[in-house]
């Protein structure tokens, strides 16, 4: 059995993946319905295609599945064991249930930036200045107002260090080139603006569906906005022309900010039940950029999706595909394979003052009360040695280093 936390597009299509393949999911979503925020978008880019009946089709045929076991309204609050053999405790609207899983499949997704944290462009507090969240429910559900002029604002939220987020979120730039586009197809007579700090299309096509939203008649200006305000009964959006150094003003009824992605609510919690640390930005790290994208520090947990960082929807369905194979790899071979390089306990010399304990990140180290000591769980213990540097009597260390084996590789090079 698999557990998949996250019901959006990324832990929809690794649930499927890993039930196509003849093994059970348990998927935990904190919402009352599957989706994410994949529902809430209308066409995607660049081929200009409706989403929303894809997503409900994925989803139905999820629901169809016979191994699904589905907590809609849950969260996770504890993980105990390891690889293949893991105690998972949900907390749902019912209570508390505990389900045994060999896997662990991390898709909680995204949150878009709230942008009443950059107040110079008044969101929140002028009529007119929506983000770009909004403004795709108006394309998808009706309610698009018909202004004389639209200006789109890049990177809010993204690039950006005085909010804390120097990261690219990836998708804006395509997402208000989708969005402009479809604005001056059906509001031919509409001025619509983009005011960009580069623009990022480097997905496959995306490059030609820029190309096309300036045939259409957007119009970008490179710039850095400063500040939007009211004159007149319009919105008046201060910016400097970082082309030509000056600073510029451009009156229209309607602004859109381009809100970026960060972390959801509540993933430091969660990082902390998983074992699993976050990066810089407050995304799940990955064991390693190129080499282990989908892996974690965590033997049997892996990412897919937006909570690994900010990405689009191939990008996104890819490594929900490639997560969902890591995680039933093991279930195909019958058995995990373990690195040899863990830690070990000397009974005769360990006090059981449990210090060690204290300094595992991994759950590891266990004490038995009737040996009055410390023993190792070694299908847990990932042989980072914080156990070993913390040990005051020298009772712990890592097989194959210890001392005995160390000081002469160390004498021998400081001799030579």
């Amino acid at each position: 059995r698999v557990l998949v936390l996250g019901g959006g597009l990324a832990g929809v299509t690794a649930a499927l993946d890993v039930l196509e393949a003849g093994f059970e999911v348990v998927l935990v979503e904190r919402e009352e319905e599957l989706g994410g925020w994949a529902l809430r978008l209308g066409r995607g880019f660049p081929s200009l295609e409706p989403l929303e009946g894809f997503l409900r089709g994925r989803v139905e045929a999820l629901r169809e599945q016979p191994g699904l076991k589905l907590y809609l309204g849950s969260r996770l609050t504890g993980l105990e064991g390891f690889a293949g053999n893991f105690s998972a405790r949900i907390e749902g609207p019912h209570g508390e249930a505990t389900e045994e899983v060999g896997s662990v499949i991390v898709a909680v997704g995204f949150q878009p930036f709230d942008a009443r944290r950059k107040p110079e462009y008044g969101y929140g507090r002028l009529q007119g200045v929506i983000t770009t969240v909004e403004f795709e429910e108006m394309l998808q559900h009706g309610g698009l107002p018909e202004p004389e002029g639209v200006a789109f604002v890049h990177c809010v939220g993204s690039r950006d260090k005085t909010v804390g987020h120097e990261y690219c979120s990836r998708a804006c730039c395509m997402v208000v080139a989708k969005q402009a586009l479809l604005l001056k197809q059906r509001r031919p007579e509409t001025k619509v603006y983009v005011l960009y700090m580069d623009v990022r299309a480097f997905g496959k096509g995306y490059e030609e569906f820029y190309e096309r939203v300036q045939r259409a008649g957007v119009i970008y200006l490179r710039g850095n906005p400063g500040e939007v305000f009211e004159r007149s009964g319009r919105l008046c959006l201060r910016y400097e022309d970082t082309l030509l150094g000056r600073p510029r003003e451009l009156e229209v009824d309607l602004v859109v900010l381009a809100v970026g992605m960060e972390p959801p609510e509540g993933v430091e919690g969660l990082a902390k039940v998983l074992g699993v640390p976050l990066d810089r930005d407050g995304f799940f790290l990955e064991a390693h950029p190129k080499l282990g994208p989908l892996d974690t520090y965590t033997e049997g947990i892996f990412l897919a999706g937006c909570c690994q960082g900010p990405k689009d929807i191939p990008d996104t369905i890819s490594q929900a595909h490639g997560a969902a194979a890591r995680a039933t790899q093991f279930f195909h071979q019958g058995e995990v394979i373990k690195e040899p390089l863990v830690a070990e306990v000397d009974h005769e010399v360990c006090s059981g003052c449990r210090l060690c304990e204290a300094v595992c990140a991994f759950e590891a180290l266990r004490f038995d009360p009737r040996r009055r000591s410390m023993s190792v769980l070694e299908a847990a213990c990932k042989g980072c040695g914080a156990c070993a540097a913390a040990c005051p009597s020298g009772a712990i260390a890592l097989r194959h280093y210890r001392f005995e084996q160390m000081l002469p590789w160390a004498e021998g090079m400081l001799g030579g």
